[in-house]
């Protein structure tokens, strides 16, 4: 697996989801995940990609997976959403061992190697677009 894009389509989507962790599966369709893996492929040496809402972040693995080495991949993500420790409480994972969804998105960037190729923006992408003063070429 690298970031030069030799995987195959299927390939490609089974390593980001299995790097993003099986929670995340069937938040995004196989078509729309084709769809992204067809244009993070077609990325070229400079450009720039963002996400807005990454959750596990299986898209942006999936997009590092296979765009070219030095494309700029930025998640914005505020992690708001308790749901997912709540989960975890639930399940009776002790207290110290819950993770945020920050937590989590981070860890499965770090199992997938992807970690070092995605910038992560904490934030509510309301906040961020005012200030925002970057090119975008896929958004």
């Amino acid at each position: 697996m690298s970031r030069a894009g030799e995987l195959n389509w299927t390939e490609d989507w089974q390593t980001a989801q299995d790097h993003a962790g099986c929670s995340v599966r069937g938040w995004i369709s196989v078509e729309e995940g084709y769809r992204y893996h067809r244009l993070a492929k077609a990325m070229k040496p400079g450009q720039r990609m963002l996400e807005i809402g990454t959750f596990g972040g299986a898209t942006p693995a999936l997009f590092a997976l296979v765009a070219p080495a030095d494309v700029e991949i930025i998640a914005i993500d505020p992690f708001i959403n308790k749901t997912h420790e709540e989960s975890q409480a639930g399940r009776g994972v002790p207290e110290s061992e819950i993770q945020t969804l920050e937590e989590m998105c981070r860890e499965n960037w770090r199992k997938g190697g992807v970690d070092d190729a995605i910038e992560l923006i904490v934030e509510d992408s309301h906040v961020v677009g005012p200030k925002w003063d970057r090119w975008l070429d896929i958004c």
